[in-house]
């Protein structure tokens, strides 16, 4: 896989210059909306008038029909324009970034990893087929040196079939990762944020935890377990079908590795062991991946995040040294 550097590089000598082109189609494009908008009102200054002189009353709706021929021709040429300029973005710039950072890799825009990975991961326990809303997008999937792995962005919501969207209750929005890991287990293993000891300590985080059992804390029914690690043990719970297998899961090496992470990073990220292979669940706050076609498109520092994304998901692999096969993982 590519290094920062090197797709920073290509971004400024094989994007920005695309971008440059999409940026005055793009002007021309408000340019004509804008038309439009004129369009309308006039039209409605037209038919006030000949109202006027026809019948006195109906005057009042001219504004409203100007209104509305606006409103129909204004925003059936923007969503239009959204669209196509989506596709654009997504075809002749994210997909670009992949294959130039790992040709092994293939990316869809209108894809994501599957709902049966999501709910096989089991790190929202609470959701099944008939309660969940699940969406999502700009899917990569392909082998990573020895390892595969799939990820995209996922929006993840419950509710009661037919529920209105807007009253969906969210669960999840952000990358899912998943890949195969390098050893092989047959059991099931959790890690979560363990918040309580990371704000109050590990005397009262035990109390805590053991006051609120791991089935009603996180959904899992799986026994906590605790390791030896005092960094790790601030920052996680571990909940396992198989202590002596989670214990072979999650090596010195791999916790640290997973500290490291979250204290880089900040994130409460999620992971769980299911069926030989790692599922992990990164929170953000927006978008991925996606550009605004009323602001301009020529942006540098963007396009450096959008890399920077890209490069943090599939660096997930050589994190935690998933590549490296263990005993009976060939």
């Amino acid at each position: 896989m590519k290094q920062a550097e090197e797709i920073r590089s290509y971004i400024e000598k094989e994007i920005l210059p695309y971008l440059e082109e999409e940026e005055n189609t793009r002007l021309s494009i408000l340019k004509i909306l804008r038309k439009n908008k004129w369009i309308g009102f006039f039209t409605g200054f037209a038919f006030s008038l000949i109202a006027g002189i026809l019948f006195f009353p109906a005057a009042i709706l001219g504004p409203f029909i100007g209104l509305l021929t606006y409103l129909i021709k204004t925003g059936n040429r923007a969503n239009n324009f959204r669209t196509q300029f989506r596709i654009n973005l997504k075809n002749n710039v994210i997909s670009k970034m992949i294959a130039f950072l790992d040709s092994e890799l293939t990316y869809s825009w209108k894809d994501h990893v599957h709902l049966r990975e999501f709910l096989q991961s089991g790190l929202y326990p609470e959701l099944n087929f008939n309660n969940i809303y699940y969406t999502g997008d700009d899917h990569v999937k392909g082998m990573i040196d020895k390892t595969y792995v799939e990820f995209s962005e996922i929006t993840a919501r419950s509710g009661p079939p037919k529920k209105a969207e807007n009253n969906l209750q969210n669960y999840f929005h952000g990358f899912f990762f998943l890949a195969d890991f390098n050893k092989n287990f047959s059991g099931r293993t959790f890690i979560f944020p363990d918040f309580p000891e990371e704000k109050y300590g590990s005397f009262i985080a035990e109390n805590f935890q053991s006051f609120i059992n791991s089935q009603k804390t996180y959904g899992v029914k799986e026994n906590q377990i605790r390791l030896e690690d005092p960094e790790f043990e601030k920052l996680f719970s571990v909940f396992s079908s198989d202590e002596t297998e989670a214990r072979y899961i999650l090596s010195p090496s791999f916790m640290e590795k997973l500290t490291t992470f979250r204290k880089q990073t900040g994130i409460p990220l999620r992971i769980s062991f299911v069926n030989s292979k790692i599922f992990i669940v990164i929170p953000v706050a927006s978008e991925l991946f996606e550009m605004d076609p009323f602001k301009p498109v020529n942006n540098l520092n963007l396009l450096h995040n959008f890399a920077d994304d890209f490069i943090f998901a599939m660096g997930i692999t050589d994190e935690l040294n998933l590549n490296t096969r263990i005993w009976s993982k060939l």
